[in-house]
């Protein structure tokens, strides 16, 4: 085994793709001035050793923006860059490519540009107050989560009952996403994040909202300034 994999325990997938139906190339227009990935490739560099993130995608712009960014990157088959294409097969992919030995493995949607660094520390922040837990799903805040910040812990299918997954963040362990080819398990734990914080980009109207946030909320600054989301207080308690 490599000497760089006994460091880490977590893999972290980000998978992308060249092709788009609503929007074309969405991956690659500017929000903010910027590619949507690198909002992406731009936190993961702050994430903990302990996670190796890997780019997956077929399409070669997006390979060669992750390797200039430090970021691993893996071309998968054009099979698995279709619009029907399960991301549950793209992470079974980068696993067997890389050797299936990491303990998790976590997901990060490139269409979900105000997920911060933050949001992924607190996420497996939350993974390590409970060791039964075996998924972890980043959800919209709302009347059933309450604030932003909140989380919870659920055992079977009354784990969902209320939530709105955002699609920002999926942490599963790997013997879970390789035994069902799911990345939610029997026992899941959920963290909620800002609705506009949660924004999916999809469509054009996404994009534009996205902008709007930008600039009404002065998102760089905030970004800056440390007051985005979620962290840890000295006596190990999650803080919004």
């Amino acid at each position: 085994m490599p000497a760089w994999q006994l460091q880490h325990d977590t893999l972290c997938v980000i998978p992308v793709r060249g092709g788009s139906i609503r929007i074309p190339r969405k991956n690659s227009l500017p929000l903010g001035g910027k590619p949507l990935l690198l909002w992406t490739l731009d936190e993961v560099t702050h994430l903990p050793p302990a996670v190796r993130c890997v780019v997956s995608s077929e399409d070669e712009e997006f390979l060669a923006m992750a390797q200039h960014a430090g970021i691993m990157a893996v071309e998968r088959p054009v099979s698995l860059a279709q619009a029907d294409t399960p991301t549950e097969a793209v992470v079974l992919d980068v696993l067997d490519r890389l050797h299936n030995w990491w303990k998790w493995v976590m997901v990060l949607q490139v269409t979900s540009p105000f997920r911060t660094c933050k949001d992924v520390q607190a996420l497996l922040q939350l993974r390590d107050l409970d060791s039964s837990v075996d998924s972890l799903v980043t959800v919209r805040a709302g009347a059933t989560t309450g604030a932003a910040g909140s989380y919870g812990i659920g055992t079977g299918s009354g784990s969902y009952a209320g939530l709105i997954p955002n699609g920002a963040i999926y942490c599963v362990r790997t013997s879970v996403v390789q035994g069902r080819g799911q990345l939610y398990g029997d026992r899941l734990a959920w963290y909620a994040m800002h609705d506009w914080c949660s924004i999916d980009i999809d469509t054009w109207a996404d994009i534009a909202m996205a902008e709007g946030i930008l600039t009404k909320l002065k998102w760089h600054e905030m970004r800056h300034k440390g007051l985005l989301l979620c962290g840890r207080e000295s006596n190990g308690s999650l803080i919004a």
